[in-house]
């Protein structure tokens, strides 16, 4: 396939290989564009139930137009296989995310990868398209933390009367560890499959695990889909918060009536969690904010006291005890005044410097009198 031209574009490296086929690097023979291309396996392009699900693909892709969701290009086929050309990501894989980090992500994070993630789908489902195939695998975060959903290769077309149902009730489709109950009975599946999907995979961004990653058989884990809740995360990690922990088991609940009925629902309920947060982060500030102002406005009725009862014993000097009250008075109150402005960095820490000035003042003078009095004894 190296160095094959599909329409105007030139194969030049193959960037991946999976179950049904090889994506190759392509380049545009005329513009600087490079593209993935996506070819399933020529020994597999000859199944008429296969080649109508690659073309289901590039007909749901080419409906979806959303910066969260990979493009699609163009569609290509001939005698010996079926391509899509698709705009190129260059990204990691989110399940290779968790796994290099090797740690649960931040609640904060886990929710900012999630809102783009359910603004992509409320897209596709409000086109009528639900994806089935929802799992981290199937997500890339690119460089600037842009959440990128593709493969929409088992998507299922919804119109009016479903003539575009692709794949039969009875039939399991997706990945099995995040299927909804419903999928995994191979019950009829609408857009709130994807939530519960899209539920397993924020467990799996706060946790760093999928919840059924010990079962030792599909089995097994059908069974906990079907009749268990998901796993509490908390006994995982602690630090998720009980508000997300309920956002959670909504998403993920057994029946589809119960979980939120659109993307839009689970994307508000986060948007209000992060609300919550905030304006309890404001509040805590406005509390500590009205303590620091009570002790800087002590502070200054300090400084400015010991300014007054400086500037009194200073004028009633010829009053010798009076004087020493007041004098001992306002060197106190001014050492006290001048410290804690000074804590405060407060402008009034001048008042409680002149308070003492005046009261070292009052105080001389006073010692002076009552020396002169004592030797006229």
């Amino acid at each position: 396939m190296i160095n094959k031209q599909l329409l105007s574009y030139k194969i030049t490296s193959v960037l991946g290989e999976g179950g049904m086929g090889t994506v190759y690097l392509g380049e545009h023979t005329n513009f600087d564009r490079k593209v993935a291309i996506k070819a399933i396996h020529p020994h597999l392009a000859k199944n008429e139930e296969i080649r109508q699900r690659f073309k289901n693909e590039a007909a749901t892709m080419a409906r979806l137009q959303h910066p969260n969701i990979v493009s699609l290009y163009d569609y290509f086929t001939d005698d010996d296989g079926l391509y899509l050309i698709m705009e190129l990501v260059e990204g990691v894989e989110l399940e290779s995310y968790l796994q290099n980090i090797g740690s649960p992500l931040d609640e904060h994070v886990s929710a900012a990868f999630m809102k783009q993630l359910l603004e992509a789908f409320s897209h596709a489902h409000d086109k009528g398209v639900v994806h089935r195939d929802i799992k981290p695998a199937n997500i890339l975060i690119m460089n600037d933390g842009t959440i990128k959903v593709l493969d929409f290769g088992i998507a299922k077309i919804v119109d009016g009367d479903g003539l575009h149902n692709m794949t039969k009730t009875g039939t399991q489709i997706g990945t099995v560890y995040y299927m909804s109950p419903e999928q995994v009975q191979g019950k009829k599946v609408d857009a709130r499959s994807d939530i519960y999907s899209l539920g397993v995979t924020f467990y799996q961004m706060l946790t760093a695990q999928n919840p059924y990653s010990s079962c030792t058989t599909e089995f097994d884990v059908y069974s906990k889909i079907v009749q268990e809740p998901l796993p509490n995360p908390k006994e995982v990690n602690p630090a998720i918060s009980d508000v997300i922990v309920s956002i959670l088991n909504k998403a993920t609940a057994k029946d589809p009536d119960a979980r939120f009925q659109t993307c839009e629902q689970f994307k508000q309920a986060l948007l209000k969690k992060e609300q919550q947060t905030l304006a309890s982060s404001q509040k805590n500030n406005q509390n500590n904010s009205v303590g620091q102002n009570t002790t800087t406005t002590t502070s200054s009725g300090v400084a400015t006291a010991a300014l007054v009862l400086g500037i009194i014993g200073f004028v009633l000097c010829w009053f010798p005890l009076l004087n020493l009250i007041l004098g001992i008075l306002s060197l106190v109150f001014g050492i006290k005044g001048q410290k804690d402005s000074a804590g405060n960095k407060m402008s009034n820490a001048g008042a409680g410097v002149a308070g003492i000035v005046l009261g070292s003042i009052t105080l001389f003078v006073t010692m002076v009198q009552l020396l002169s009095l004592l030797t006229r004894l």
